[in-house]
């Protein structure tokens, strides 16, 4: 017994000297297409690491995992080069090791994961991550931490999407209860294929926790555009609820369960897309409202103009329905999530009211006036015009409510929100920079 001890004891000298040196160590330079893949093994790797230290021990759980990480690692060394070969030959040995003293551990052979096994492993992997990242975060038992990202991945996939990897990755390091996708899941310049709209579902589900999504304009209204395919909007519309939406389930590695206005309220059936839930009495609610002013073009008999109007009614409805459950049931603030930025043309910031023609005055003055009944705290998120900001939209008239916009293009950043109830404020706001892209977000 005293010689196993010993041994623990040596090995864990040997950890605490591997992991002060990996600490140390900044992200590499240079790691390539995989760079989004080999955060988050790092990211797993180094939550168990942790979580060891803290515990001094590894469950059956991630025991499991941090070998089936270690072994993908294992396997994707010889493909690195230089800095990005330095940094990850120290943290195996550090993954190794903790495995080999951690109760439950044991083995120094790691077990083999094929190449075509990747995505599942990070999928797992990505599931795990939020509980080894929980240990002493600090956090009330009220405070709570969410993100906000939209507008993105765009451009050419062998630019956009390594640096959208890289953000997701990021993300799931931080480990949020939840993220947004506030819409325009591409650019207006890519094409509404059937592929490249499953692709980017996909990477939807690759959120270690729950992702929500509300849709954005690029994705089905903008469809029309020659550059854009010349796809039929409606059509496009209809296979994003198909395939975005086909339960009351969020997307994600960890879906939450969303009551969905198409369940609840007959008559509007086909809005599978707008959906609510209540998370530690702060109600969160999207609305699909999208920019290119909503689809709304204000010719009478038009199918763009009869698709705004059942979706603008359905909209309002369901937002001020979601307001009354919320006060009724006493929660501490609301959340609303849309992609459009309804503040451009058409809406007067000084008399804070919007033109007759634009898309957004009915939604807008229901949210007004329904933040005006709440009184406490109402939180508005939107994208569309790829620049982060804070601020009051309705100080006069609603001066509960703040706006946050949310970067996008090529500002491929993310928000975090925490949310204390127990604060002035509620909300605190902060950006998340993508680790691939080198410009300030400040």
């Amino acid at each position: 017994m005293a010689e196993k001890d010993a041994m623990i004891s040596s090995n864990e000298q040997d950890l605490t000297k591997l992991w002060d040196i990996h600490q140390a160590a900044e992200w590499p330079a240079g790691v390539g297409f995989h760079e989004g893949e080999l955060m988050t093994l790092d990211t797993v790797v180094s939550g168990c690491v942790t979580y060891y230290f803290e515990e001094h021990e590894l469950d059956p759980q991630r025991v499991a995992i941090l070998e089936d990480c270690l072994s993908d690692l294992e396997a994707a060394l010889p493909e690195l080069t230089e800095e990005p070969l330095d940094y990850f030959q120290r943290l195996f040995p550090t993954g190794q090791t903790v495995g080999r003293i951690a109760p439950g551990g044991g083995s120094p052979v790691m077990r083999r994961v094929g190449n075509n096994d990747r995505c599942s492993l990070l999928a797992m992997a990505s599931v795990v991550l939020c509980f080894i990242l929980s240990t002493g975060s600090g956090a009330t038992a009220a405070e709570f931490t969410f993100v906000a990202l939209g507008d993105m991945p765009y451009g050419p996939r062998e630019q956009a999407y390594p640096a959208f990897e890289a953000l997701i990755a990021e993300i799931n390091r931080r480990a949020p209860v939840f993220t947004f996708h506030l819409g325009d899941t591409k650019s207006g310049l890519n094409p509404c294929s059937d592929e490249l709209l499953l692709e980017q579902r996909d990477f939807m589900n690759s959120f270690a926790s729950a992702l929500v999504y509300t849709p954005g304009d690029n994705e089905w209204t903008d469809c029309h555009r020659l550059l854009a395919g010349a796809y039929d909007p409606l059509d496009r519309l209809r296979f994003i609820r198909e395939h975005y939406f086909p339960t009351a389930l969020s997307l994600g590695g960890r879906p939450i369960r969303l009551e969905r206005q198409a369940d609840v309220m007959p008559g509007f059936e086909v809005f599978v897309e707008n959906s609510r839930f209540n998370w530690k009495d702060v109600w969160f609610v999207t609305a699909h409202v999208v920019g290119s002013n909503n689809n709304f073009e204000a010719v009478e008999g038009s199918d763009a103009t009869a698709e705004f109007l059942a979706r603008d009614e359905a909209n309002r409805v369901w937002l001020a329905d979601s307001f009354d459950k919320a006060e009724a049931a006493g929660a501490d603030a609301v959340v609303v999530a849309i992609h459009a930025d309804m503040f451009g043309s058409g809406f007067d910031r000084q008399q804070e009211t919007f033109a007759p023609y634009s898309g957004f005055k009915n939604f807008a003055e229901t949210l007004v006036r329904k933040a005006q009944f709440f009184r406490k705290r109402v939180f508005l998120l939107f994208g569309d015009s790829h620049e982060f900001r804070v601020f009051q939209p309705f100080p006069r008239s609603a001066g509960n409510l703040t706006a946050v916009e949310v970067y996008g293009a090529e500002l491929m950043h993310a928000v975090e929100v925490t949310v204390d109830p127990d604060t002035e404020g509620v909300f605190t706001v902060k950006p998340v920079r993508n680790p691939a892209i080198p410009a300030p977000v400040d």
